[in-house]
């Protein structure tokens, strides 16, 4: 599969998990450099597990002999890392947030307008992050 391809399948992935994604720790080294990570959604109240889409778009090499994915680091929440790195790589030029529920003009039951939405120019905080 290519990196296009991976990205197109993990954003169809994620508009329908309401932009969501789940990690798990597998494992972390004896130094505390480094640990295993493994990135989900969930889809039809099931997990689906995303690493190997993740190693196809170069971000984090799975790990040979066990699951997760080999996420060098540590001083920071390594999870949030993962998931803001591939949010950055899926939504290059941002995205459109909405705004606060007044904008919404619920009022006549029309739909929202470009007036509704502001623009967010860091792509990578489009998936909100959660651990398992």
């Amino acid at each position: 599969m290519e990196q296009k391809e991976a990205i197109k399948e993990l954003k169809k992935m994620f508009i329908k998990a309401d932009y969501k994604a789940y990690t798990i720790l597998r494992s972390v080294s004896s130094s505390g450099m480094s640990r295993r990570i493994s990135v989900f959604v969930i889809l039809n109240n099931k997990p689906i597990c995303l690493d190997w889409y993740i190693e196809q778009l170069d971000l984090y090499k799975r790990h040979i002999k066990h699951e997760g994915l080999k996420v060098g680091g540590c001083g920071m929440d390594m999870g949030f890392s993962v998931v803001y790195n591939l949010s950055s790589m899926l939504y290059p030029k941002g995205f459109k947030i909405r705004k606060d529920d007044r904008n919404r003009n619920a009022i006549n039951g029309s739909k929202p307008t470009d007036k509704d939405y502001n623009w967010d120019n860091d792509g990578g905080y489009r998936l909100s992050h959660e651990w398992i």
